[in-house]
């Protein structure tokens, strides 16, 4: 008699908050964090270093200006464009 009464509102309840932790969109996720080290913020690479995973969907005819100004703040030596197609696209991304 009891699981007849206790099962439904198990299930009731475990939908209902399934519902609502569904609620949230990956873009609202924005938790606040709680690590606390001592050290200073590292803005730019010591050494010049490679993006081995970048995406410029336009290098071909897009002004690369601001992409280089912003590789030379982080002192990125190279980034691979995993963005360039095959054929006469890749050849004009060149």
């Amino acid at each position: 008699m009891f699981s007849k009464i206790i099962y439904p509102f198990i299930i009731v309840l475990f939908f209902v908050l399934t519902v609502e932790a569904q609620e949230m969109s990956f873009e609202a996720y924005n938790p606040k964090s709680t690590l606390v080290v001592p050290g200073k913020v590292i803005k730019q690479a010591k050494f010049p270093f490679i993006d081995v995973h970048g995406h410029q969907y336009r290098m071909a005819t897009q002004n690369l200006s601001p992409v280089i100004a912003a590789m030379d703040t982080l002192n990125m030596g190279i980034m691979v464009n995993l963005s360039g197609r095959s054929g006469e696209h890749l050849k004009k991304s060149c």
